[in-house]
This record gives structure tokens, C-alpha cells and sequence, in this order.
């Protein structure tokens, strides 16, 4: 991990700016710092190493030119600043290896927990993210990005959760692999429809977002994203709304999937969709990367996707 020292050398030699103060406000897949200076607030992120999804610089170069190209388009997002050179993506040689690193501008706000949202919030929660979708049609990169299908989001994770699942109660794990083929089935047999499947920000969830005390919302954090389902990206952010027939949160997703049709109509089949596709981001979830979900809670959150966390 870089020191607050190390990272305003390289605010101040790569990017021609004097930080006032640097915090460092997350540590884990990636390495987030704060950074301010007298003219903005900046996030300056050093990427981890050993994600399933990055499989090399290619992979960081698509999510920079993705969020330059939205940005670009006017999409609510947070976009990569320019070092000194013109080159977005910055590399420092490290005992460990090679660590690259991008600064990004700052989004104004505070998040909001999904059990919090307001019904205008989730509404432009959703249009936001419609906004994103809409704006990514129309990217093309050089560069390849991994898909969230069925074999990424189902397959892949069932493989990576056998070592839990064989110790884990034997109803929870039978519930779970039972859950999970009946997902397959459903992804396989799938048809969005127009503008249905693209780029997505795969992990859009409302802590990955913050909110203005005027309304207004910006995403960050595209670490995640790839070619997938849209509908995967709402039905993401619907988690923790609270339980089915729970009526505020029957009226929040509501709100969100209204704000969302306000920006990108989806097909009634995408609608259909919607509570398989957030019962698959919990089936993702229960690898997180190798630090997953504990069987007895995923089988509990894939029985009531719109659930509390604890």
C-alpha cells in the first residue's frame, strides 16, 4: 500500500497538482485515497492485484475509456484525469511488482444504504442508470472486457463455492445449488431484447453512488464492469429495499424501475427478469472474490433477495 506521502508525490509529478490533504478511504481489491487541493477534490485509486476479473492492463485501459467516453456523453459518472503526459493509466515499479494507478474526478454527495433511499432518490437512481446504459451503446474499445453470463455470474461461482458448500448444512447447500440451476436455466433461456445486453457497471451498488443534498447523483467505482444483462445492473441496485410485500419497498423498486423507463424502456421479458437476475448477483456474491458470503446467509438472501443484510 502506497503512503499518503508516496501517492502527493505522484498527484504532484504525474498529474501537476499540490494535494492539501490525502486520507486514504479504502483499502481491499483497490487501494482508494482521497485527495484535495485548493482547486478540487480528486479520488486517486491504486488497482489491486489477483482479481478474477482483471486479467491485465487491457482490462483497466477498457474501464478508463469507458468512463472518459461517458463522461464524454454526459453521463453521471466519475472520469479519469489526464497525467502530465496524456496518458490516463500511470505505473510505479514496487517490490511486490508492477502497481497502476489512475486519478478520477470526485463525486459530490454522500452514499446512501439502499434501505434509506427515498422514492426520488431511487427514481434517479434508476434514471442514472439508465443514462449510463444509453450513453455506453456507442463505445467501442480496443480493448476486450470480460462477460457477466451465466457462466460467469452461475458456472464460475458454483465452482468456486464447492470447498463451503461441502462443509455447510446440507439443506443450505442443496437449497443453494437447486436455486442456482434454476437461474441457469432462466439466463440460458433469457432474450432481453433490443439494447438489452452491453456494457453495465456490474457492481452498482447505491454505496458505489452518492447523492447530493440537491438530488443530484454520480457512480463511481467501474472496477466491475463488462458486457452483461442491463436488467442485472437494476436488479443490483434493488437489493436491501426491503422484503416482497414489504409496501416501502415494493414503492422504492417501483420508483427505481419508473426512473430508469423514464431514460431506457425495457422489455416485459427484462421485467420478468428482474428478481432471478438479483437472486444471480447474490450467487456472485457468495464468492466475492474468495471471501464470500457464509452458505447459512447466501441461502437465507437468495430466499428473500430484496432482504436485510443482517
Amino acid at each position: 500500500m502506497l503512503s499518503t506521502a508516496d501517492v502527493g508525490r505522484v498527484i504532484e509529478d504525474d498529474y501537476g497538482r499540490t494535494p492539501t490533504r490525502i486520507s486514504l478511504i479504502m483499502s481491499g481489491h483497490n487501494d482508494s485515497y482521497r485527495v484535495e487541493t485548493d482547486e478540487a477534490t480528486y479520488a486517486f485509486r491504486v488497482y489491486g492485484e489477483g482479481k478474477s476479473w482483471i486479467r491485465g492492463v487491457a482490462d483497466l485501459r477498457f474501464e478508463l475509456d469507458l468512463l472518459s467516453h461517458l463522461g464524454d456523453r454526459g453521463a453521471p459518472v466519475s472520469t479519469p484525469v489526464a497525467r502530465r503526459n496524456g496518458d490516463v493509466l500511470g505505473t510505479r515499479t514496487a517490490p511486490t511488482g508492477d502497481r497502476h494507478y489512475a486519478l478520477f474526478t470526485w463525486c459530490p454527495g454522500l452514499p446512501i444504504d439502499a434501505d434509506e433511499l427515498t422514492l426520488p432518490q431511487a427514481a434517479r437512481l434508476g434514471a442514472a442508470l439508465a443514462s449510463i446504459h444509453v450513453a455506453a451503446d456507442d463505445f467501442d474499445s480496443e480493448y476486450a472486457r470480460y462477460h457477466l453470463d451465466e457462466q460467469t455470474l452461475i458456472q464460475r461461482s458454483l465452482r468456486l463455492m464447492s470447498p463451503s458448500l461441502r462443509q455447510a448444512d446440507a439443506g443450505d447447500a442443496r437449497f443453494i445449488t437447486e436455486t442456482a440451476a434454476r437461474i441457469s436455466e432462466r439466463l440460458r433461456d433469457f432474450q432481453p431484447g433490443a439494447h438489452g445486453w452491453g456494457i453495465i457497471h456490474g457492481d452498482p451498488q447505491t454505496l458505489n453512488c452518492h447523492f447530493t443534498e440537491h438530488g443530484e447523483i454520480a457512480f463511481f467505482d467501474f472496477d466491475h464492469c463488462g458486457f452483461g444483462w442491463r436488467g442485472y445492473d437494476l436488479a443490483y441496485c434493488l437489493r436491501h429495499t426491503g422484503s416482497p410485500g414489504d409496501p416501502h419497498g415494493e414503492d422504492i423498486r417501483a420508483a427505481a424501475v419508473d426512473g430508469y423507463e423514464s431514460v431506457r424502456p425495457m422489455s416485459p421479458a427484462e421485467h420478468g427478469m428482474l428478481e432471478t437476475l438479483g437472486r444471480a448477483a447474490w450467487i456472485r456474491e457468495g464468492t466475492a472474490g474468495g471471501n464470500g458470503l457464509a452458505p447459512a446467509k447466501l441461502a437465507r438472501l437468495l430466499r428473500d433477495p430484496y432482504g436485510p443484510w443482517e
